[in-house]
């Protein structure tokens, strides 16, 4: 589904719990269609997005790479950003053109894709407490997938120790059925079990 939205020229917005592969399946686009792949930090300002021109010159940034050569751009932790960062993508996202500091007005790339995850797109939680709640002008700009934990997939992560597996499994029903925050029993734990596991000194 991600992939027919993104080649349909939409820009996808993943949304779904820690570690369930949002990252992932964005790199996995970008090989799949043979692109670059810009993955963008934290942003705080106008200027982390757009770039500037300091005193050695014009200084790019992942999103100007993107959006002028083409490629997949990804935006982790969407909502961490600053509302100002996020302005600036909303803008050019919606004319399809951006002013880049020393460089003027520039087109989109037709090979352009943005692909933006986040745990939550409706503000902070207990789980999630540094996130802000993305606006409608926000959202309106992606598709947005809820990208849960695939079982299937994570079967095939902890297929080396099944045990390990049903007790990250038990642990995360357990957290989701009391409603702890603050926890979580993620993909990344069954994975990091799994290869201990198979360590000659575990």
């Amino acid at each position: 589904r991600m992939a027919f939205w993104a080649l349909q020229g939409n820009h996808i917005l993943l949304v779904g719990p820690a570690s369930s592969g949002k990252t992932t399946a964005a790199m996995q686009f970008a090989e799949d269609m043979s692109l670059e792949l810009y993955s963008q930090p934290l942003s705080l300002s106008v200027f982390d997005v757009l770039g500037f021109v300091g005193p050695q010159g014009r200084v790019d940034t992942e999103f100007s790479r993107a959006w002028i050569n083409g490629g997949v751009f990804l935006w982790d932790e969407l909502s961490m950003s600053s509302p100002e960062a996020i302005g600036a993508i909303n803008a050019a996202l919606a004319n399809g053109f951006a002013s880049f500091p020393g460089l003027g007005v520039i087109k989109k790339h037709p090979d352009f894709r943005m692909i933006a995850g986040d745990n939550s797109d409706t503000g902070a939680s207990l789980k999630f407490a540094a996130r802000s709640l993305l606006d409608g002008a926000s959202l309106d700009r992606f598709i947005r997938i809820q990208w849960d934990i695939d079982a299937a997939v994570e079967d095939s992560l902890g297929a080396t120790a099944p045990g390990w597996l049903a007790c990250v499994r038990a642990i995360r029903e357990f957290i989701e059925r009391r409603g702890i925050a603050h926890v979580g029993a993620t993909m990344r734990a069954t994975v990091a079990g799994s290869k201990a596991m198979q360590a000659p000194a575990f």
